[in-house]
C-alpha cells in the first residue's frame, strides 16, 4: 500500500521512520480550473544554469585608449580602463558558469541624457536591445529608473590626489619666523632705543660738538637706527658712555634677531604645508587644480 504524503509508518518494535516528504502544494482556483503549484521557488531565472552556448552581448566603456579592445583578456596595459577590465573578468566567469557565448560592444560613456532627452552610451544600447548587459554601469538615480542593476562588482569614488605643497606656496614665510608678540617687542625695543639715543645726543650736543658726533636731531638718530636695523652701521655715533652703551645693546640685539630669523627662514623654505585637510581648504588655497576629463567628472 502506498504511503500517504507527509505521513509516517510505524512498525512493531522499530522506531518511527519517515517514509517520504513532499512539499505541500499551493492550491489556486481560477475560472479555468484548479491549479496545484508544487514549486519551492517561483524565480524562473534559478533554472537557467545552461544557456547552451547562446550569445549574449555585453557593452563595455573605454575612456583611456582604444587599445583596450584588444587587451581585455591578456592583462596588458592594466592601467588603462582598469575598472572596465576588472568588470569584464567577473562577467566572463558568469558566462562560463552559464555556458553562454560572449559578444563585446564598446562605447565611450556610461549613459547620460542629451539635450533632446535621449540616453547615450551603455544605457542607450540596453534600451534599444543592442546589448543584453553592461559590464559596468555607475549608479545614478536617473539610470535606476530605466535599467536594472544586478550586482556591485566594486566600489568607485572620486578623490583628490595631490603632493603636499611647500609652505611658501600657501603662506608668507617672511612673517612666520616670529609671532606677533615678538614683532611687537622688537618694535618697542627699537623705539625705546631711538628715544634714549635722542635724549643722549641732545645732552652730548650741549656738552660739545664733534664732526662724527650726533647733533641731537631726530634725523641723525633715524639714520643711526636704519643702519642698525639693516646691519650696515653709521658714520655718526655717540661720544659718551651712555649713548655708546645703548648703541652697543641695540646692535647686539638686532644681530641675534637676524641670526634667529635667518635660521627660521631656511627651515620654513623646506617645510611642507599642512593647511590643506579638506575640500574647502583645497578650494580656498592658491593651488591650481587639474582633473581628468572623464564622463563621470562632468
Amino acid at each position: 500500500r502506498n504511503p500517504v504524503p507527509n505521513s509516517r509508518l510505524e512498525l512493531p518494535g522499530t522506531a518511527t521512520q519517515r517514509i517520504s516528504e513532499e512539499p505541500v502544494p499551493k492550491v489556486t482556483v481560477t475560472k479555468y480550473g484548479r491549479i496545484e503549484d508544487y514549486r519551492s521557488s517561483k524565480v524562473l531565472s534559478s533554472r537557467r544554469h545552461d544557456l547552451r552556448g547562446h550569445t549574449l552581448t555585453m557593452s563595455n566603456v573605454i575612456t583611456d585608449s582604444n587599445e583596450t579592445r584588444v587587451h581585455m583578456n591578456d592583462r596588458l596595459n592594466l592601467h588603462q580602463d582598469s575598472i572596465t577590465k576588472m568588470s569584464y573578468a567577473v562577467v566572463k566567469i558568469c558566462f562560463e558558469m552559464l555556458n553562454a557565448t560572449e559578444r563585446l560592444m564598446f562605447t565611450h560613456t556610461w549613459g547620460y541624457k542629451d539635450k533632446n532627452g535621449q540616453w547615450q552610451g551603455i544605457v542607450d544600447q540596453l534600451l534599444k536591445k543592442e546589448a543584453d548587459l553592461g559590464t559596468l554601469t555607475i549608479f545614478t538615480q536617473e539610470r535606476m529608473m530605466v535599467v536594472d542593476y544586478i550586482a556591485m562588482v566594486g566600489s568607485t569614488a572620486v578623490r583628490f590626489v595631490f603632493r603636499e605643497p611647500p609652505l611658501s606656496y600657501i603662506s608668507n614665510i617672511f612673517t612666520l619666523p616670529f609671532s606677533g608678540a615678538v614683532w611687537l617687542a622688537i618694535f618697542i625695543c627699537v623705539l625705546g632705543c631711538s628715544i634714549f639715543l635722542y635724549i643722549a645726543s641732545k645732552w652730548e650736543a650741549s656738552m660739545g660738538m664733534h664732526p662724527l658726533q650726533l647733533d641731537g636731531s631726530w634725523a641723525d638718530v633715524l639714520i643711526l637706527m636704519i643702519g642698525a636695523v639693516l646691519q650696515q652701521g653709521c658714520t655718526l655715533e655717540p661720544r659718551y658712555a651712555a649713548g655708546r652703551c645703548v648703541t652697543l645693546i641695540l646692535f647686539l640685539a638686532l644681530t641675534i634677531l637676524y641670526a634667529a630669523y635667518s635660521a627660521n627662514i631656511v627651515v620654513l623654505l623646506r617645510a611642507p604645508s599642512s593647511s590643506v585637510r579638506s575640500l574647502p581648504d583645497l578650494l580656498n588655497s592658491p593651488l591650481k587644480l587639474g582633473a581628468s576629463d572623464f564622463e563621470y567628472n562632468r
